[in-house]
């Protein structure tokens, strides 16, 4: 099984500029934790080790909320704390909130901060963050190219920080080693593909096109977020510094490069608008409730 993933979280956030303006879009708040937590601990529950964060947009707000390692942080309801004296520890952390671009998240700090605490006591569990900062936008290829001397194998994961897709990793890696290919895409099946684009694939799931968005599209499968690959892909490819991954390598070169695409039926939701935001919040408060 692969151990390692890179996430883009450097997103701007655009389309939800009146409700979250002052974090990266990854750290949107849904249900009292950053968005970008529920991925990673979906990625642990896997058994991801090692975890490479594209930042750019205000990246110190990602690099000072999850340092250099993450424990899973979803259950904080139910953490007890006892007889650990904590206050000094809470002071030192969060001299840094008085800075007016933090003011949205200071709750979110102050669960993570507690929780640490908490798992720091009762498990030894967590991934290693690393991260590659881009000081100029570099699109999200050029983002996952400058990330690759991080890397520690050859194999990984790649995530879009602003998705959630449950999909079963082994599954995804099992297949990949039945059916080799450089490139995987994890594919959600959808009864609306109405707001993306659809992709075709055959019935040894290489992909056959990728289609444009239709107002009245119906049942289809479309690109979840979340691919598997291998780095001697970007070998093969010649691309400026700064280029687009689903442009340049997805939709130029699904063809001869054999890109093969596996679907899922899991939950999947994209926070790029507001409408789908909100039902993200839904979700994991329900979810946290359970």
């Amino acid at each position: 099984m692969i151990k390692e993933a890179i996430i883009l979280a450097g997103g701007f956030g655009t389309r939800l500029a009146h409700i979250v303006n002052d974090v990266p879009k990854p750290m949107a708040p849904v249900a009292g934790l950053p968005f970008l937590t529920y991925i990673l601990s979906n990625l642990q529950r896997a058994g991801i080790k090692h975890v490479i964060l594209c930042t750019g947009y205000k990246s110190n707000i990602i690099s000072d909320y999850y340092g250099n390692s993450f424990s899973n942080a979803e259950d904080t309801s139910s953490a007890k704390i006892e007889n650990t004296n904590f206050t000094k520890l809470e002071e030192i952390r969060f001299s840094k909130l008085e800075d007016k671009e933090y003011t949205k998240v200071n709750c979110l700090f102050k669960a993570k901060d507690l929780t640490k605490i908490n798992y720091s006591l009762e498990t030894k569990r967590h991934i290693d963050i690393d991260y590659s900062i881009e000081d100029k936008p570099l699109g999200t290829g050029g983002a996952v190219k400058a990330a690759l001397n991080k890397l520690q194998g050859d194999e990984f994961f790649l995530l879009n920080g602003d998705t959630f897709f449950d999909i079963n990793y082994n599954k995804f890696f099992n297949e990949y080693i039945k059916k080799p290919s450089l490139l995987y895409i994890a594919l959600s099946e959808q009864n609306n593909t109405s707001r993306y684009g659809t992709v075709i694939i055959d019935d040894n799931d290489n992909v056959l096109e990728f289609c444009e968005k239709a107002k009245d599209s119906g049942y289809g499968l479309i690109n979840g977020g979340i691919y598997l690959i291998n780095k001697k892909i970007f070998s093969k490819i010649n691309t400026s510094k700064s280029f687009s991954f689903e442009n340049e390598i997805l939709e130029k070169h699904y063809k001869d490069l054999n890109i093969k695409g596996l679907k899922f039926s899991s939950y999947f939701i994209d926070i790029g608008i507001p409408k789908d935001y909100f039902k993200a919040q839904k979700h994991f408060s329900q979810r946290k409730q359970k």
